[in-house]
């Protein structure tokens, strides 16, 4: 079963799943074993960081997830690379893998390492149209950014986030954007 999407029950998902041009269409883990198999271990927070880490990594180089090179993937201590655009059929799924992906980063405090991720994200997002997920993207890149003494880019990114929430009448990320 996928993981990515989060309904508010059991009818809710039913009804997303099989609806017309709903979730089971544009579903990658329900038409691809191999990331069937990982998203349990993705998900799983009480994996250590590093393993989760490397399982999110190998997801996004399955079947072309992302085309993102290896060399971004290393990181470097200076200035963030630039991933290559995503190639995947299903933007959310990139999207969200390049999120976990920078969010694990800076759990651990490589901050480096998660920029690229995450500004992955936010791109991907923007050419989706995916509104919310800009926001998330937004809210992220802030966190990163505070972490990194960088509070003029990181009060940019927080602003953005609030911008979106309120935009949306998301009550939850508006606090959230407030909090950081």
């Amino acid at each position: 079963r996928c993981k990515l999407a989060v309904y508010c029950g059991p009818e809710c998902q039913k009804t997303a799943w099989m609806k017309s041009g709903g979730h089971k269409r544009v579903c990658v883990a329900a038409t691809m074993p191999e990331l069937r198999l990982l998203l349990p271990a993705c998900n799983n927070s009480r994996l250590p960081p590093l393993q989760r880490i490397c399982v999110v990594e190998r997801m996004l180089t399955v079947k072309g997830v992302s085309s993102m090179s290896r060399a971004s993937l290393a990181g470097s201590p200076s200035a963030p690379q630039a991933p290559a655009p995503a190639t995947s059929s299903s933007p959310q799924l990139a999207s969200a893998l390049h999120g976990t992906l920078g969010n694990l980063y800076d759990d651990i405090g490589l901050y480096d390492r998660a920029l690229p991720h995450l500004h992955e994200q936010l791109s991907i997002t923007t050419q989706a149209g995916d509104v919310a997920g800009q926001g998330r993207a937004h809210s992220s890149l802030g966190i990163v950014y505070k972490n990194l003494g960088q509070s003029e880019c990181a009060l940019q990114h927080h602003n953005s986030h609030l911008e979106i929430a309120t935009r949306l009448g998301d009550v939850a990320g508006q606090g959230a954007a407030h909090g950081n």
